[in-house]
């Protein structure tokens, strides 16, 4: 319930930000632009329907199949369930659709638009969203320039995307490759489950309603003679390319008899198999269930993967088509699961999922390579990194850009490095395990005046914590009466102290993540305990709760990252530890952007700073926190987006 609570407080925290922007930082209104064309056009035109009423589902499914890729589509649709497309406006309400205009800038087209300022203001507000669009003119995805935030999608500064392959396989030492996702997986999540489709046909739909899914068209099939679905009724090969395809029974059956089946969620998210094929390679299966006419069935647990092989032979009974299929008829749907290919009736009205396979030789990817491995630039400069793949003609997959410290160089998606401040960080290329990494100086120029940020000094060791820098972290209570879900213990990882961590929540919370943490930290045979909203796992802490860096000999900070969800800010909370103690000497809401390990710094944003600039940061109070002198210090800084 708190989490509800705390979301709904931030949506409207967001509409009284959004009003209170200072307006010399908001994009000006170009209403008086000319009328635009082409993409623009389209842009615009997707927009004002956005900003008015639906009259109807299937107005809401001619806009969106116009003008949206399927996975944006999916997060649409998903907000349109629950009343809260916002993401699309912005997070603001009452958009005056006349004032919007679309122009397009570098790679995005930016769409402006007024609304109304509450309390009501003579004045309107003015914002703008980016929007990106694809090769076939679809939009593809969207920027909020308030918080950089990508939908769908993850935070495009934290890891932007270099490189996009959208339907990807893998060799699992069998007769055929497999995909690594369903058709209709959302790109950002290949784990979804995606769209079902009745058997031969190639576009998918919610309800499965017809006598039999075959037209008339396709009646060759009941001579007899085919015994396989047809290249043109094939959904993989119309909706991924003539490389892909329906899986035959006799292919599904080898992914049964030869590959390892675990069913799992961990590190998923939904329930299904993981499927490791006999050279040690793995797809996952998500569990989708089926649907019969309008129906869902077995959503949570059921695995139905339509194949290319039917039974026609015998026009004079029921035309069948051969499914892979997986439950359970236990409470407990993990116990005594079965994987069988059966016989599917063809009248019976319903829609299964398709994982496709290919053909296509597959290429590990054994390396891969930057044109600089070192990279000196004066502030304001500039240059392009470009990555190579070994060997050559390896089959592609996805490659990620990510700074150490975009405070002192960022990197956008197309690889440019911009020098920001003066200092060192680290630009990697990540490609699945494998990454590369350039050292990038940054220097300023000669005839560059600086100026200079102030440095404060948060905390050196022998001396007071300086009590502006926190706020509001609670000290355990041992008369809580409360049910632990899981406790993690972090044994003796640094010599001097242990932690343990608990999460905590009640009965009627069973399944929620933790009402709050609490930390326990031992060291020179005293106890500390503090706790904090919602400490969570964070991947850029190695998914630990913590990050610990040593200050010398018995003396080290501890970071701890808040709740973050979407645009959400989390709490930083870093903790002092020598022999004299534990403490807190810093603990602010912050939108943690990167942490760059050597030299070790984060870059994070002050919650709720106002707007300043659509070029550069979008929050006024951007900062490093850095070790320096055996201390912890902090800067003012400025960022780029993309």
């Amino acid at each position: 319930m708190k989490r509800v609570l705390s979301f709904s407080l931030f949506a409207i925290a967001c509409i009284i930000i959004c009003s209170c922007k200072s307006k010399n930082g908001q994009i000006p209104s170009t209403s008086t632009a000319e009328t635009p064309t082409g993409t623009a056009a389209t842009v615009l035109e997707f927009y004002k329907v956005f900003c008015t009423d639906w009259d109807g589902q299937s107005k809401t499914d001619s806009i969106l199949l116009k003008y949206c890729t399927k996975e944006l589509r999916d997060v649409v649709m998903d907000a349109l369930t629950t009343d809260a497309y916002d993401f699309v406006t912005n997070g603001v309400p009452g958009i005056d659709t006349k004032s919007l205009s679309v122009v397009k800038r570098n790679e995005k087209y930016v769409v402006s638009f007024e609304y109304a300022k509450w309390p009501v203001s003579d004045e309107p507000g003015k914002d703008s969203i980016y929007v990106m669009v694809n090769k076939e003119n679809k939009i593809s995805y969207l920027i909020r320039p308030s918080d950089n935030y990508r939908i769908p999608g993850v935070y495009s500064s934290k890891s932007p995307l270099l490189y996009y392959y959208e339907h990807q396989y893998v060799d699992l030492g069998l007769s055929v490759n497999w995909a690594t996702s369903n058709i209709g997986s959302r790109s950002v999540d290949p784990q979804w489950p995606g769209d079902l489709f009745a058997w031969g046909e190639t576009v998918t739909r919610d309800h499965f309603d017809k006598n039999y899914y075959l037209a008339p068209i396709q009646d060759h099939y009941y001579e007899g003679k085919l015994s396989l679905l047809e290249q043109d009724d094939d959904a993989a090969a119309a909706l991924w390319g003539k490389d892909w395809r329906l899986p035959t029974k006799e292919e599904f059956q080898e992914l049964i008899d030869k590959c390892k089946w675990e069913w799992t969620r961990e590190n998923y998210s939904y329930w299904g198999y993981k499927v490791t094929g006999p050279n040690g390679n793995s797809i996952f299966l998500p569990a989708g269930g089926m649907k019969r006419r309008n129906e869902s069935i077995n959503r949570e647990h059921g695995l139905y993967y339509w194949t290319a092989s039917c039974k026609f032979d015998d026009p004079e009974r029921e035309p069948k088509a051969w499914q892979f299929l997986s439950t359970s008829d236990e409470p407990d749907k993990s116990k005594n699961r079965y994987m069988i290919m059966t016989l599917v009736p063809l009248s019976i009205q319903s829609g299964r999922s398709i994982r496709p396979v290919t053909d296509k030789p597959y290429i590990p990817i054994s390396d891969i390579g930057l044109n600089k491995k070192e990279l000196r630039l004066e502030i304001g400069e500039d240059f392009v990194l470009t990555a190579s793949f070994f060997p050559k003609g390896a089959t592609p997959r996805n490659l990620y850009w990510h700074s150490g410290n975009s405070a002192v160089a960022h990197i956008d998606t197309n690889g440019k490095v911009t020098a920001v401040s003066d200092g060192k960080c680290t630009i990697t290329a990540v490609c699945g395990e494998l990454k590369k990494e350039c050292q990038v100086t940054v220097v300023m120029p000669k005839d560059f005046v600086p100026v200079e940020p102030k440095v404060t000094t948060v905390f050196e060791f022998g001396k007071e914590v300086n009590k502006a820098y926190i706020d509001d972290l609670q000290e355990f209570d041992n008369s809580l009466e409360l049910k632990e879900v899981f406790r993690t213990h972090i044994g003796n990882k640094t010599k001097g102290f242990d932690i343990t961590f608990s999460d905590f929540t009640d009965e009627a919370w069973s399944d929620d993540p933790g009402e709050f943490c609490m930390i326990t930290i031992e060291t020179a045979g005293q106890q500390y305990r503090f706790k904090n909203s919602d400490w969570v796992t964070d991947y850029r802490f190695d998914d630990k709760y913590y990050l610990c860096y040593p200050m010398g000999k018995s003396r080290y900070l501890l970071f701890l990252k808040g709740f973050d969800y979407g645009c959400c800010p989390g709490v930083l909370t870093v903790l002092a530890i020598d022999e004299t103690g534990a403490r807190v000497v810093y603990n602010k809401e912050s939108n943690l952007n990167e942490i760059n390990i050597e030299p070790f710094s984060m870059t994070f944003e002050e919650w709720y700073a106002e707007s300043v600039s659509r070029y550069k940061t979008n929050y006024s109070n951007a900062y490093n926190l850095f070790v320096e002198d055996d201390a912890l210090k902090m800067k003012k800084v400025e960022l780029l987006r993309e």
